[in-house]
Protein backbone atom coordinates (compact mmCIF):
# COMPACT_ATOMS: atom_id res chain seq x y z
CA UNK A 1 0.00 0.00 0.00
CA UNK A 2 1.09 3.59 -0.51
CA UNK A 3 1.77 5.79 2.52
CA UNK A 4 -1.59 7.49 2.34
CA UNK A 5 -3.39 4.14 2.42
CA UNK A 6 -1.27 3.10 5.38
CA UNK A 7 -2.16 6.30 7.19
CA UNK A 8 -5.85 5.46 6.73
CA UNK A 9 -5.08 1.96 7.96
CA UNK A 10 -3.84 3.41 11.27
CA UNK A 11 -7.25 5.02 11.72
CA UNK A 12 -8.98 1.78 10.82
CA UNK A 13 -6.80 -0.08 13.32
CA UNK A 14 -7.88 2.36 16.01
CA UNK A 15 -11.53 1.74 15.18
CA UNK A 16 -10.92 -1.99 15.48
CA UNK A 17 -9.81 -1.43 19.09
CA UNK A 18 -12.94 0.64 19.68
CA UNK A 19 -15.08 -2.08 18.12
CA UNK A 20 -13.39 -4.82 20.13
CA UNK A 21 -14.52 -3.07 23.32
CA UNK A 22 -17.91 -4.61 22.49
CA UNK A 23 -16.44 -7.87 23.75
CA UNK A 24 -17.48 -6.69 27.22
CA UNK A 25 -21.10 -6.44 26.13
CA UNK A 26 -21.11 -10.17 25.38
CA UNK A 27 -21.59 -12.66 28.20
CA UNK A 28 -18.57 -14.95 28.23
CA UNK A 29 -17.25 -17.34 30.88
CA UNK A 30 -13.88 -15.58 31.04
CA UNK A 31 -12.06 -12.58 29.59
CA UNK A 32 -8.35 -12.22 28.90
CA UNK A 33 -6.58 -9.62 31.03
CA UNK A 34 -3.82 -9.32 28.43
CA UNK A 35 -6.34 -8.43 25.72
CA UNK A 36 -7.99 -5.91 28.02
CA UNK A 37 -4.67 -4.24 28.79
CA UNK A 38 -3.84 -4.08 25.08
CA UNK A 39 -7.10 -2.32 24.29
CA UNK A 40 -6.71 -0.08 27.33
CA UNK A 41 -3.34 1.14 26.09
CA UNK A 42 -4.50 1.33 22.48
CA UNK A 43 -7.43 3.61 23.26
CA UNK A 44 -5.13 6.33 24.64
CA UNK A 45 -1.79 5.87 22.86
CA UNK A 46 -3.12 7.27 19.57
CA UNK A 47 -3.81 10.65 21.19
CA UNK A 48 -0.64 10.70 23.29
CA UNK A 49 1.84 10.29 20.43
CA UNK A 50 2.19 12.11 17.05
CA UNK A 51 -0.06 9.68 15.20
CA UNK A 52 -2.29 10.34 12.20
CA UNK A 53 -5.30 10.56 14.52
CA UNK A 54 -3.54 12.97 16.89
CA UNK A 55 -2.50 15.20 13.99
CA UNK A 56 -6.05 15.27 12.73
CA UNK A 57 -7.55 16.13 16.12
CA UNK A 58 -5.02 18.92 16.63
CA UNK A 59 -5.69 20.46 13.20
CA UNK A 60 -9.47 20.21 13.28
CA UNK A 61 -10.51 21.69 16.59
CA UNK A 62 -14.30 21.37 16.41
CA UNK A 63 -14.54 17.68 15.62
CA UNK A 64 -11.20 17.18 17.37
CA UNK A 65 -12.65 18.23 20.72
CA UNK A 66 -15.72 16.07 20.14
CA UNK A 67 -13.67 12.98 19.37
CA UNK A 68 -11.30 13.62 22.28
CA UNK A 69 -14.29 13.85 24.61
CA UNK A 70 -15.62 10.56 23.21
CA UNK A 71 -12.25 8.84 23.64
CA UNK A 72 -11.98 10.05 27.22
CA UNK A 73 -15.55 8.95 27.89
CA UNK A 74 -14.82 5.44 26.57
CA UNK A 75 -11.65 5.19 28.61
CA UNK A 76 -13.36 6.40 31.78
CA UNK A 77 -16.33 4.07 31.36
CA UNK A 78 -14.50 0.86 30.46
CA UNK A 79 -10.72 1.04 30.89
CA UNK A 80 -10.02 3.42 33.78
CA UNK A 81 -8.91 1.80 37.03
CA UNK A 82 -12.05 3.24 38.63
CA UNK A 83 -14.36 1.69 36.02
CA UNK A 84 -17.32 -0.21 37.44
CA UNK A 85 -17.81 -2.09 34.15
CA UNK A 86 -14.43 -3.83 33.85
CA UNK A 87 -12.23 -4.55 36.83
CA UNK A 88 -8.90 -6.39 36.81
CA UNK A 89 -8.57 -8.61 39.87
CA UNK A 90 -5.24 -10.44 39.76
CA UNK A 91 -5.29 -12.66 36.69
CA UNK A 92 -9.04 -12.23 36.25
CA UNK A 93 -11.08 -9.60 34.46
CA UNK A 94 -14.51 -9.09 35.99
CA UNK A 95 -17.23 -7.58 33.81
CA UNK A 96 -20.50 -6.11 35.07
CA UNK A 97 -23.07 -7.19 32.50
CA UNK A 98 -25.67 -4.85 33.91
CA UNK A 99 -23.95 -1.95 32.16
CA UNK A 100 -23.97 -2.88 28.50
CA UNK A 101 -25.78 0.31 27.55
CA UNK A 102 -22.94 2.38 29.02
CA UNK A 103 -20.60 0.54 26.64
CA UNK A 104 -22.85 1.26 23.66
CA UNK A 105 -23.17 4.90 24.71
CA UNK A 106 -19.41 5.33 24.35
CA UNK A 107 -18.41 2.87 21.60
CA UNK A 108 -21.08 3.67 19.01
CA UNK A 109 -20.57 7.45 18.67
CA UNK A 110 -16.78 7.20 18.80
CA UNK A 111 -16.66 4.48 16.16
CA UNK A 112 -18.94 6.52 13.92
CA UNK A 113 -16.83 9.69 14.24
CA UNK A 114 -13.57 7.86 13.52
CA UNK A 115 -15.33 6.36 10.50
CA UNK A 116 -16.16 9.91 9.36
CA UNK A 117 -12.47 10.80 9.62
CA UNK A 118 -11.59 7.73 7.57
CA UNK A 119 -14.19 8.66 4.95
CA UNK A 120 -12.73 12.16 4.70
CA UNK A 121 -9.28 10.74 3.99
CA UNK A 122 -10.77 8.35 1.43
CA UNK A 123 -12.38 11.30 -0.33
CA UNK A 124 -9.03 13.07 -0.48
CA UNK A 125 -7.33 9.90 -1.74
CA UNK A 126 -9.91 9.45 -4.49
CA UNK A 127 -9.60 13.08 -5.59
CA UNK A 128 -5.83 12.76 -5.82
CA UNK A 129 -5.72 9.29 -7.43
CA UNK A 130 -4.26 7.71 -4.29
CA UNK A 131 -7.12 5.30 -3.64
CA UNK A 132 -6.13 1.62 -3.72
CA UNK A 133 -8.42 -1.35 -4.28
CA UNK A 134 -6.90 -3.41 -1.45
CA UNK A 135 -7.70 -0.69 1.06
CA UNK A 136 -11.25 -0.25 -0.20
CA UNK A 137 -11.90 -3.98 0.05
CA UNK A 138 -10.60 -3.98 3.62
CA UNK A 139 -12.74 -1.01 4.61
CA UNK A 140 -15.84 -2.65 3.13
CA UNK A 141 -15.06 -5.88 5.02
CA UNK A 142 -14.46 -3.94 8.25
CA UNK A 143 -17.77 -2.11 7.85
CA UNK A 144 -19.65 -5.42 7.57
CA UNK A 145 -17.73 -6.84 10.53
CA UNK A 146 -18.51 -3.91 12.82
CA UNK A 147 -22.19 -3.75 11.89
CA UNK A 148 -22.53 -7.49 12.41
CA UNK A 149 -20.90 -7.39 15.85
CA UNK A 150 -22.85 -4.38 17.09
CA UNK A 151 -26.14 -5.88 15.90
CA UNK A 152 -25.21 -9.16 17.61
CA UNK A 153 -24.68 -7.34 20.92
CA UNK A 154 -27.74 -5.11 20.67
CA UNK A 155 -29.99 -7.97 19.57
CA UNK A 156 -29.02 -10.11 22.53
CA UNK A 157 -29.74 -7.26 24.91
CA UNK A 158 -33.04 -6.56 23.14
CA UNK A 159 -34.05 -10.15 23.89
CA UNK A 160 -32.86 -10.09 27.52
CA UNK A 161 -34.63 -6.81 28.30
CA UNK A 162 -37.81 -7.87 26.49
CA UNK A 163 -37.96 -11.02 28.62
CA UNK A 164 -37.27 -9.00 31.77
CA UNK A 165 -39.98 -6.47 30.87
CA UNK A 166 -42.61 -9.14 30.32
CA UNK A 167 -41.65 -10.86 33.54
CA UNK A 168 -42.08 -7.62 35.48
CA UNK A 169 -45.48 -7.01 33.90
CA UNK A 170 -46.62 -10.59 34.50
CA UNK A 171 -45.60 -10.46 38.16
CA UNK A 172 -47.64 -7.27 38.51
CA UNK A 173 -50.60 -8.91 36.71
CA UNK A 174 -50.22 -6.60 33.74
CA UNK A 175 -49.84 -3.39 35.70
CA UNK A 176 -47.07 -0.87 35.06
CA UNK A 177 -44.58 -0.70 37.90
CA UNK A 178 -41.37 1.25 38.61
CA UNK A 179 -39.45 -1.88 37.64
CA UNK A 180 -41.26 -2.39 34.33
CA UNK A 181 -40.95 1.33 33.56
CA UNK A 182 -37.20 1.18 34.18
CA UNK A 183 -36.75 -1.86 31.92
CA UNK A 184 -38.88 -0.24 29.24
CA UNK A 185 -36.58 2.78 29.36
CA UNK A 186 -33.57 0.51 28.87
CA UNK A 187 -35.33 -1.20 25.96
CA UNK A 188 -35.93 2.15 24.31
CA UNK A 189 -32.22 2.97 24.61
CA UNK A 190 -31.34 -0.29 22.85
CA UNK A 191 -33.86 0.44 20.09
CA UNK A 192 -32.42 3.95 19.68
CA UNK A 193 -28.91 2.50 19.26
CA UNK A 194 -30.20 -0.06 16.74
CA UNK A 195 -31.77 2.71 14.69
CA UNK A 196 -28.60 4.81 14.86
CA UNK A 197 -26.45 1.93 13.64
CA UNK A 198 -28.90 1.26 10.81
CA UNK A 199 -29.01 4.92 9.76
CA UNK A 200 -25.22 5.32 9.58
CA UNK A 201 -24.25 2.17 7.72
CA UNK A 202 -22.64 2.00 4.32
CA UNK A 203 -22.84 -1.75 3.63
CA UNK A 204 -25.27 -2.51 0.81
CA UNK A 205 -25.16 -6.26 0.10
CA UNK A 206 -28.30 -8.37 0.39
CA UNK A 207 -26.88 -10.76 3.00
CA UNK A 208 -26.15 -7.87 5.34
CA UNK A 209 -29.53 -6.25 4.77
CA UNK A 210 -31.24 -9.54 5.59
CA UNK A 211 -29.75 -9.15 9.07
CA UNK A 212 -30.79 -5.50 9.34
CA UNK A 213 -34.33 -6.22 8.16
CA UNK A 214 -34.70 -9.11 10.62
CA UNK A 215 -33.50 -6.99 13.55
CA UNK A 216 -35.83 -4.10 12.68
CA UNK A 217 -38.72 -6.52 12.20
CA UNK A 218 -38.07 -7.96 15.66
CA UNK A 219 -38.07 -4.46 17.15
CA UNK A 220 -41.45 -3.81 15.53
CA UNK A 221 -42.78 -7.13 16.84
CA UNK A 222 -41.66 -6.49 20.41
CA UNK A 223 -43.30 -3.06 20.35
CA UNK A 224 -46.56 -4.41 18.92
CA UNK A 225 -46.28 -2.51 15.65
CA UNK A 226 -46.04 -5.78 13.74
CA UNK A 227 -47.74 -9.10 14.47
CA UNK A 228 -45.81 -12.32 14.93
CA UNK A 229 -46.08 -15.03 12.27
CA UNK A 230 -48.93 -17.37 13.22
CA UNK A 231 -46.63 -20.36 13.71
CA UNK A 232 -43.95 -18.61 15.82
CA UNK A 233 -43.55 -17.14 19.30
CA UNK A 234 -40.92 -14.71 20.57
CA UNK A 235 -38.64 -17.51 21.73
CA UNK A 236 -38.44 -18.82 18.16
CA UNK A 237 -38.13 -15.32 16.70
CA UNK A 238 -35.10 -14.53 18.86
CA UNK A 239 -33.53 -17.97 18.30
CA UNK A 240 -33.74 -17.55 14.54
CA UNK A 241 -32.49 -13.98 14.76
CA UNK A 242 -29.41 -14.91 16.79
CA UNK A 243 -28.65 -17.77 14.42
CA UNK A 244 -28.89 -15.43 11.42
CA UNK A 245 -26.63 -12.82 12.99
CA UNK A 246 -24.11 -15.36 14.28
CA UNK A 247 -23.77 -16.90 10.82
CA UNK A 248 -23.31 -13.47 9.28
CA UNK A 249 -20.65 -12.47 11.82
CA UNK A 250 -18.79 -15.75 11.27
CA UNK A 251 -18.54 -15.12 7.52
CA UNK A 252 -17.75 -11.43 7.97
CA UNK A 253 -14.98 -12.15 10.47
CA UNK A 254 -13.32 -14.67 8.16
CA UNK A 255 -13.37 -12.25 5.22
CA UNK A 256 -12.16 -9.38 7.39
CA UNK A 257 -9.22 -11.31 8.88
CA UNK A 258 -8.00 -12.40 5.46
CA UNK A 259 -7.62 -8.76 4.48
CA UNK A 260 -6.81 -7.11 7.80
CA UNK A 261 -3.96 -9.25 9.08
CA UNK A 262 -1.62 -8.90 6.05
CA UNK A 263 -2.42 -5.18 5.84
CA UNK A 264 -1.49 -4.61 9.49
CA UNK A 265 1.70 -6.62 9.04
CA UNK A 266 2.66 -4.34 6.15
CA UNK A 267 1.85 -1.31 8.28
CA UNK A 268 4.09 -2.55 11.10
CA UNK A 269 6.98 -3.23 8.73
CA UNK A 270 6.84 0.20 7.10
CA UNK A 271 6.32 1.90 10.43
CA UNK A 272 9.46 0.27 11.80
CA UNK A 273 11.38 1.31 8.70
CA UNK A 274 10.25 4.91 9.30
CA UNK A 275 11.12 4.91 13.01
CA UNK A 276 7.48 4.53 13.91
CA UNK A 277 6.23 7.29 11.63
CA UNK A 278 4.27 7.34 8.38
CA UNK A 279 4.17 10.92 7.16
CA UNK A 280 0.90 12.10 5.65
CA UNK A 281 -1.45 15.07 5.59
CA UNK A 282 -4.70 14.86 7.51
CA UNK A 283 -8.01 16.11 6.18
CA UNK A 284 -11.17 17.33 7.87
CA UNK A 285 -14.43 15.49 7.21
CA UNK A 286 -17.22 17.28 5.43
CA UNK A 287 -20.35 17.80 7.47
CA UNK A 288 -23.15 15.45 6.49
CA UNK A 289 -26.17 17.18 5.02
CA UNK A 290 -29.55 16.18 6.33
Amino acid sequence: MNNFSLSILTLLHYNVIVRDTLEYALNRPTYTVKSFQYKKRGVMVEIEQPTVLKQFLDKNQEIGKKVLDEINALYAAVYNDDSTICKVAGEELRVDHGQHIAIYDTVIPLHEDVKRIIDAHLGFAKKNNLLEDDLMKLIAADERMYRGVIFLCLYRDLEALFIEYNKARNEAKGALTPQSNFVQGELLKIVKHIQFVKDHQSATDEEYWNVVDYVIRTVDQTSGRRALPKDKNFKVIFQEGKKLINEFVGKAEKAWKELYEPAVNELLEKSKAGNGQIKVDVKAPEEKKN
